[in-house]
């Protein structure tokens, strides 16, 4: 395998990593407003609130927030392109072996028209 073939599964990966990475960290978020039975405060104070985004950095929870579902949008847009790049070069493997069949038909058409 070629390293032109190689960085669209890579991105691929590294998409698929950053989406569960930023679905996670925003699970993390929402658990308590969403899960928590005596939730009551209108989301006042908590987007104040510190929190540890993985074991990166510490910052609000708003920041968090913003940070991970921009992360999560981000990597829709890499696996797009990723897959293009996949999905082109295949295209263009598929052009030269085409060109490759029709050239060795072309040469095989002239060697039996010399035979005869």
């Amino acid at each position: 395998m070629r390293l032109k073939q190689l960085f669209p599964l890579i991105g691929v990966g590294i998409s698929l990593l950053l989406l569960l990475h930023s679905l996670w960290q925003l699970d993390l978020i929402c658990v308590e407003p969403v899960w928590s039975e005596f939730w009551t405060s209108p989301l006042g104070g908590l987007y104040k609130q510190p929190f540890q985004c993985g074991f990166w950095f510490r910052t609000t929870v708003g920041n968090a927030y913003d940070l991970y579902l921009g992360m999560a949008v981000v990597s829709w847009f890499v696996l797009l392109v990723s897959l293009f790049y996949l999905f082109y070069n295949e295209r263009q493997k598929a052009n030269k072996l085409k060109k490759e069949i029709l050239y060795l038909k072309e040469i095989n058409r002239i060697s039996m028209c010399e035979g005869e």
